[in-house]
């Protein structure tokens, strides 16, 4: 995927209710995420591609200025890497709330086997 793209996909029988809070608390971080990195520059996100059995999302990056989205990539994948290894997250509160409540949509469901960030 290109560095303009952010995913998640939760694998397993996803319910409605399960897919609607986790693309609340994705999207939530990813927003937060931009406005943090960007400041006051436009960044938008678009919705690429959404896939059902499992489910699957990706976004795709707008940007006044591309190092914006690189550096929004790159502090993902971070947030990424601290939940697979079950470290802090070193992003402010909001995100990492978003972040922790993405993993308890899969840890409290009955039927999601795994969440995988991927960009």
């Amino acid at each position: 995927m290109a560095r303009d793209t952010l995913a998640y996909q939760l694998t397993g029988e996803v319910l409605i209710e399960e897919f609607d809070k986790a693309f609340h608390h994705w999207s939530a971080m990813v927003r937060e995420l931009s406005s943090m990195i960007a400041r006051k520059r436009q960044m938008t996100w678009a919705i690429e591609e959404m896939r059902g059995g499992s489910a699957r999302v990706s976004a795709h990056a707008y940007a006044e200025d591309v190092e914006d989205i690189e550096r929004v990539d790159t502090a993902y994948l971070q947030i990424a890497r601290s939940l697979e290894t079950n470290r802090v997250i070193p992003f402010p509160r909001g995100i990492r709330n978003h972040a922790k409540s993405l993993v308890r949509v899969v840890d409290t469901s009955k039927r999601i086997t795994t969440l995988s960030l991927e960009s």
